[in-house]
C-alpha cells in the first residue's frame, strides 16, 4: 500500500508540474477550483484501491462485484464534482474538463494496472 501511495503522490506531482509549465508558457490559466482535482482524485483513488486490495484474496466474484461497484461510485462522484464546479463557473468548462479527464484516466489506469498486476501474481 505504501508503494502505491508513493506512486499516486508522484503522479500528482508530475501532473501538477506539467500543468504549472502550461500556465507558465501562457497556454492555460490557474483557478482555485483546480485544487479540488488535486485533492479529490488522489483521495478517491487511494480509498478505492484500499477497498479493492482487501478483496483480492477473497472469491473472484466478490472482487469483480466490488470492482464494478467502486468504479461506478467513482464515476458518479466524479460527475457530481464536474457538475458542481462547472455549473456556477461556465468559463472554466474547457480547462477544468481537460484537467479532469487527465486526472480521471491517469489515476484509473494506475489503480487498475496495479490491482490487476497483483491479481496475476496471486495465481
Amino acid at each position: 500500500m505504501k508503494k502505491f501511495s508513493l506512486t499516486i503522490l508522484l503522479l500528482s506531482v508530475i501532473v501538477f508540474s506539467v500543468h504549472y509549465a502550461l500556465i507558465t508558457f501562457g497556454l492555460t490559466f490557474w483557478s482555485p477550483y483546480f485544487l479540488t482535482l488535486y485533492f479529490y482524485f488522489p483521495t478517491i483513488t487511494l480509498i478505492n484501491y484500499n477497498l479493492l486490495f482487501k478483496r483480492i484474496d477473497q472469491r473472484p466474484q466478490s472482487f469483480v462485484t466490488t470492482f464494478m461497484g467502486v468504479m461506478t461510485v467513482k464515476l458518479l462522484l466524479s460527475l457530481a464534482l464536474l457538475l458542481i464546479v462547472l455549473y456556477p463557473k461556465p468559463e472554466l468548462k474547457i480547462p477544468f474538463s481537460l484537467l479532469f479527464l487527465v486526472f480521471y484516466f491517469l489515476f484509473s489506469a494506475i489503480s487498475s494496472a496495479d490491482l490487476f498486476k497483483k491479481l496475476r501474481s496471486k495465481r
